[in-house]
């Protein structure tokens, strides 16, 4: 990258340059992709106006692949230049022009003027860039070309701001008869012991739970995943709770989960081997009703390690796939089986792997209508469980 050490410009073409791996190694929600830093031809410059110089920049920006996304920007000014005239007119632009992404203002050559820094930092969040700061962009210092610290704190500072806004919380509710398992497939795939297991015929599970571990970082090929959240719910056909009452329990818990970064990514059925009850029906009309997600249903057989007989077990998950299932798996609906409470965590995973890989990001909405989402999805979920 050519560095000025003269008032000439030294950067007339925009040219990108890849940021080493090591440096960004504290954010594995990027799944290796590429980060890239961008220098663009500066402001104020003889060779061009800055209304040019921001129809240049933005017009680079709209000609990138598909698969790139603007991540912030990074609005560099010198501390130490006396003049401030059409620095906030030249910052409001930016921001306006690559609306909403994050901006982080970075304050430059403070060493040269240590002592006026603060002062002089003051006068334009108060004054010049009083609505930029107030409309979210961040404060960044650096005070020498050789502060690396500083400079690292900007990158840093961007990719967090960047995570924070367009990373998501994807919750997976996990649904079934009573005593089919839920709980324990929630707890196998978390590696926790948070969701209530039952050992006897007392029902665990009698209020929605949600659950996440935070150390553990799910993938997806498009967007950025902050959280899976399993969400345990109590089964229906349930001797202890109506399903009046499950039904409304569901409702009230909704809005926990009504917030603009929440994402539905699928369901997973749990399905006992052992039980002779046929939820068909109730299958089918759940990926009838609700088309978008009719190929993100994951289906795990449970309890079939009780079967001490192979061939029983093998004929009772032949039977779920060819009979109960047989619709789910002709749109393409994925079928697990967990044969005990001893099943690998990594393997169970795995389903929680495939409801991901068919995911589709949804385009973000306002928490009113997140709510109102979350609300009908459940509505409707509900609606097909409880007619059955």
């Amino acid at each position: 990258m050519v560095i000025g050490d003269t008032t000439d410009s030294c950067t007339t073409i925009i040219k990108k340059v890849m940021v080493d791996p090591k440096l960004i190694s504290d954010f594995p929600h990027l799944n290796g992709h590429s980060v890239f830093l961008v220098d663009t031809p500066g402001f104020n410059r003889v060779e061009a106006t800055n209304e040019e110089t921001i129809r240049q920049i933005k017009a680079w920006f709209s000609s990138l692949p598909g698969h790139c996304e603007l991540g912030g920007i990074i609005f560099l000014h010198d501390i130490s230049n006396d003049r401030v005239i059409g620095a906030n007119y030249l910052a409001d632009a930016t921001c306006k022009e690559f609306s909403p992404v994050s901006v982080v203002l970075g304050f430059t050559k403070g060493k040269s003027v240590l002592s006026q820094f603060e002062e002089r930092v003051r006068i334009l969040k108060d004054g010049y860039w009083r609505n930029i700061v107030s409309n979210g962009a961040i404060i960044e210092k650096i005070h020498s070309s050789d502060d690396i610290g500083g400079a690292s704190a900007v990158l840093q500072t961007v990719l967090k701001t960047y995570i924070s806004k367009c990373a998501r919380r994807i919750v997976i509710p996990v649904v079934g008869m009573a005593g089919a398992g839920k709980s324990t497939l929630i707890n196998t795939i978390l590696e926790t012991t948070d969701a209530v297991v039952g050992h006897d015929q007392a029902i665990c599970t009698r209020r929605i739970r949600e659950h996440t571990n935070r150390n553990l970082f799910w993938y997806h090929r498009s967007c950025i995943i902050h959280s899976v959240v399993l969400v345990d719910t109590p089964g229906f056909d349930n001797p202890v709770v109506s399903d009046t009452t499950v039904r409304r329990q569901i409702e009230e818990h909704v809005g926990n989960l009504s917030a603009p970064e929440c994402d539905f990514g699928g369901v997973i059925y749990v399905q006992d081997l052992t039980s002779d009850y046929d939820w068909r029906n109730a299958l089918h009309n759940l990926l009838i009703s609700k088309r978008n997600i009719q190929e993100n249903v994951a289906i795990v057989a449970t309890k079939g390690g009780r079967w001490g007989n192979n061939v029983e077990l093998t004929q009772r998950l032949e039977s779920l796939k060819k009979y109960q299932c047989k619709y789910l798996i002709l749109q393409n609906c994925q079928v697990f089986e967990i044969g005990s409470t001893l099943h690998p965590p990594i393997e169970a995973r795995r389903i929680v792997d495939a409801v991901l890989e068919r995911y589709k990001p949804t385009t973000k909405v306002s928490s009113v209508e997140a709510d109102t989402s979350l609300r009908t999805w459940f509505a409707n979920l509900l609606r097909i469980t409880y007619s059955n």
